[in-house]
């Protein structure tokens, strides 16, 4: 068999996961991510990091519905989480595995 032939299929599906790993971190796009049939530990790792950006942003616009000092407060924490979730994607398109929280789900 030709190897460059193989090389191209390898690199095609390792492009493809890392899209969808980085598509987790878009809104609840995680659950796709989590639900399909050949998610790799690359893909749920990335699923669960996104799933934990959603529950903070949820989390932000509980707080922001507070009187008086809750519009800022969940402004800076939505442009963190924003923040957060470009280093995600950053490290989904590198191929990394590093948490963008230390905390462990």
């Amino acid at each position: 068999m030709n190897t460059s032939y193989i090389r191209k299929i390898v690199e095609k599906a390792l492009n493809e996961e890392r899209l969808l790993a980085a598509l987790s971190y878009i809104g609840p796009a995680f659950l796709f991510v989590g639900w399909r049939d050949n998610a790799t530990d690359f893909d749920l790792y990335h699923a669960d990091q996104g799933l934990a950006l959603f529950a903070a942003r949820l989390l932000a616009r509980i707080v922001g519905k507070l009187p008086v000092v809750g519009r800022p407060i969940s402004g800076a924490c939505r442009f963190a989480l924003n923040v957060l979730a470009l280093v995600g994607i950053k490290n989904a398109v590198c191929g990394d595995m590093k948490p963008i929280f230390n905390i462990k789900l």
